[in-house]
């Protein structure tokens, strides 16, 4: 007779929680003769014991090192983020994205540690509000906290995404980004005792990304922490209307303030000429936010009545915005091969591997813990610290 293994109850449930597989799945990767008791042993009723190579068959299948299945007990953190998209019956997150979750948590973790090792500076409190908070003036308040200067310019939206990517990092709030299922996340936040980090998709164009790190900063404000999607507040729960929208006007106050649309002359004479549109696509190139955030920050300043405001989202058809944006994204991905060193740079960001660099220069981790750190071949590392100007 084989020999097996007994799994802690909790540790198989946490497992086969957080991998994305269906009870069905797991009964058809293990023997029929184990069918009758995956049930029992999912609701917790009864304690699995699987053979070795069992075990293994679910450790690929979750992604799961073999190790995690012989944990005494769950272990703290790696909490999965709440699901606040819009539909209450949408489908369970898939295999991809809950790697997406686990990876967040493990690169904040990652971060955390490389940052103690170098007695690193640290934002340790995030303030914070309240949902009855007045979203408008939380935002304007933050810009001065965070002294943001009142005449940021761009060249494209490219280059104002790695500014406020590089700026919330810089204040203690690293940004990743991951290639995730367009369909499931937005943006979330992963949080790990006073370090927290905001996850975006770099599937979506680089409007929505600028977008996600305010709506997910501002999740963090109010201690909110959850999946997003872009039409989350039109949640069927009212408790994620509430605080969707919440976000969603501090991100637009954040990137589009009140004081700044009412000094360019241009967009008050295209207002008064009755040209909506142009407007807000004055504002969209101005600020790099996308031409439906521009229409509904000025619906929220009073510049535009509400039925300027629908009229105008019917013309711009924020869904078909939405996949042209992404199939321009997708577009400007599949134009060629991208090195590892660059996906690993665009995913991480210059301060995570700044701080990996410098742990393996001054000693504290290995060679081992470097390319594991940054999940990348040796030769690849070499070629992100060259990229980087380490």
């Amino acid at each position: 007779m084989t020999d097996t293994i007994k799994i802690e109850s909790a540790v198989f449930i946490w497992l086969f929680n957080t991998s994305g597989c269906t009870n069905e799945e797991i009964k058809k990767l293990l023997p029929k003769t184990l069918e009758s008791k995956i049930d029992a042993w999912l609701n917790g009723s009864r304690s699995p014991e699987l053979t070795i190579s069992q075990i293994q068959t679910l450790a690929d299948a979750y992604h799961r090192p073999f190790a995690s299945f012989l944990l005494s007990e769950v272990p703290d953190g790696e909490i999965i983020p709440r699901d606040f998209r819009k539909n209450p019956d949408a489908q369970p997150f898939s295999k991809e994205t809950f790697r997406y979750f686990r990876q967040a948590y493990n690169d904040l973790k990652i971060y955390r540690e490389m940052s103690e090792n170098l007695n690193e500076e640290h934002l340790k409190t995030i303030r914070r509000y309240s949902k009855d908070d007045d979203p408008e003036k939380t935002a304007q308040k933050e810009r001065e906290l965070l002294n943001i200067p009142a005449d940021l310019h761009w060249k494209n939206e490219n280059e104002a995404y790695k500014y406020w990517r590089e700026f919330i990092t810089d204040n203690g709030i690293p940004v990743f980004q991951y290639s995730m299922p367009q369909t499931e996340a937005r943006g979330f936040v992963v949080r790990i005792g006073d370090y927290a980090a905001i996850i975006t998709n770099s599937k979506d164009h680089i409007f929505s990304r600028i977008f996600t790190i305010f709506h997910e900063y501002a999740h963090l404000l109010i201690g909110e922490e959850c999946v997003c999607m872009e039409n989350s507040d039109e949640s069927e729960n009212p408790r994620i209307r509430e605080v969707e929208n919440w976000c969603n006007q501090f991100a637009g106050a954040f990137l589009m303030p009140k004081e700044s649309i009412h000094n360019i002359p241009k967009i008050d004479t295209l207002l008064q000429s009755g040209k909506t549109i142009d407007a807000a696509a004055k504002i969209s190139s101005i600020f790099k936010v996308s031409k439906t955030a521009a229409l509904v920050r000025l619906n929220k300043l009073g510049l535009i009545n509400n039925t300027q405001y629908k009229n105008g989202y019917g013309i711009l058809n924020p869904e078909e915005e939405e996949e042209a944006e992404a199939e321009k994204t997708e577009k400007e991905k599949t134009r060629g091969f991208v090195p590892p060193e660059d996906k690993c740079i665009h995913e991480k960001g210059v301060k995570y591997i700044t701080l990996i660099e410098r742990n393996y220069n001054e000693g504290h981790i290995t060679q081992a813990d470097r390319i594991r750190s940054l999940n990348v071949s040796q030769k690849t590392a070499e070629k992100v610290a060259a990229k980087v100007g380490l």
